[in-house]
């Protein structure tokens, strides 16, 4: 078994709904925020990721951020997303915290289509966020510092991110 992320091919899973059987076959991804990486709501993706991740790092009230997750699911090969659930339970750095619905909550486990193991989901490719070509919501972070986030990881040092890009 590998213990790299999913290839394209490897990405494909028949989900089936816990509430009415329903099945689909889908491509997964994990997706994930930084706490207040929504302040580029309020930009377009004309303006410049520099500014923002600037505007972003003035509000923090701490180097150290969290991470939340969840899982993106896609029924074909284009970049458009079918539903977004909370990440599993597992996670501490998911939605799904305090007891809320997960992505478990709504699928049963996914079964692969290539093979007959079960999901690990730590081979789950991390979801891109493009800014200047998508205006992904926190996009700035990754496309000015080229850094996002390893699986589940709940929790990053803005301070390492900036010095590994060269900004401080």
């Amino acid at each position: 078994m590998s213990a790299t992320t999913y290839s394209k091919t490897e990405n494909r899973w028949l989900i089936t709904t816990t509430k009415y059987a329903v099945q689909k076959e889908v491509r997964l991804g994990l997706h994930w925020w930084a706490d207040g990486d929504s302040v580029s709501d309020d930009y377009t993706s004309d303006d410049s990721p520099e500014e923002i991740l600037g505007v972003w790092l003035a509000q923090l009230s701490d180097d150290v951020v969290h991470i939340s997750w969840s899982v993106q699911v896609w029924e074909s090969d284009d970049d458009r997303h079918w539903s977004t659930e909370p990440a599993p339970r597992f996670s501490q750095g998911n939605f799904g915290r305090n007891g809320a619905d997960s992505f478990e909550t709504h699928y049963r486990p996914p079964q692969n289509l290539s093979s007959d193991e079960p999901i690990n989901w730590n081979r789950l490719p991390v979801v891109d966020k493009l800014w200047t070509e998508r205006g992904d919501k926190g996009g700035f972070l990754q496309e000015v510092t080229g850094w996002k986030p390893s699986p589940f990881q709940t929790h990053v040092d803005t301070r390492l991110v900036l010095a590994a890009a060269g900004m401080l």
